[in-house]
C-alpha cells in the first residue's frame, strides 16, 4: 500500500472546508443582496417592490413607465394583477400612450383609489 502524506490530506481537508464556507457565504450575499422582493397583502394580492438590502429595511419603490412597460412590470404595482396589467396594454393599443398618470383611470377596473396606491409608482414620460 502506498502511504498517505498526512500533509496532503490536511491540505485537501482545508481546501474542501473552505470551498463549503466559500459557496455558503456566496449563497447568502445573494440572498442578502436581491434588490427587490414582491411583498404580498393578507388577502394574497402583489404589493409594491421593497427594497431589503438596507439595513433600516426601507423601502424605495420602483417607478414603472405605464407607456412601456410589461404585463410582468405592471404587475408589480400595488392592486394590478396580471389581467388589468393586460387591460392597460391593451388600452393603449387602442388609444395610444396615456399623456398623464391619470389617464389610467380609463382602463376598466382602475378607479380612483386604486389610482390612489400605484400614482407614486407609475410615469408616462422619459425620466
Amino acid at each position: 500500500m502506498k502511504r498517505i502524506n498526512m500533509k496532503r490530506v490536511v491540505l485537501f481537508g482545508l481546501i474542501v472546508i473552505i470551498s463549503i464556507i466559500s459557496g455558503l457565504v456566496i449563497q447568502n450575499r445573494e440572498t442578502e443582496y436581491r434588490s427587490f422582493f414582491v411583498e404580498k397583502n393578507t388577502d394574497g394580492a402583489t404589493d409594491i417592490l421593497k427594497d431589503v438590502t438596507s439595513d433600516t429595511q426601507e423601502q424605495i419603490p420602483q417607478r414603472i413607465n405605464i407607456n412601456t412597460n410589461n404585463i410582468y412590470e405592471l404587475d408589480t404595482l400595488v392592486g394590478i394583477g396580471e389581467k388589468t396589467a393586460q387591460k392597460i396594454i391593451d388600452y393603449r393599443k387602442e388609444n395610444g400612450d396615456f399623456e398623464v398618470i391619470e389617464d389610467v383611470m380609463r382602463v376598466s377596473g382602475i378607479g380612483k383609489k386604486k389610482f390612489e396606491a400605484i400614482k407614486d409608482f407609475i410615469y408616462v414620460a422619459e425620466e
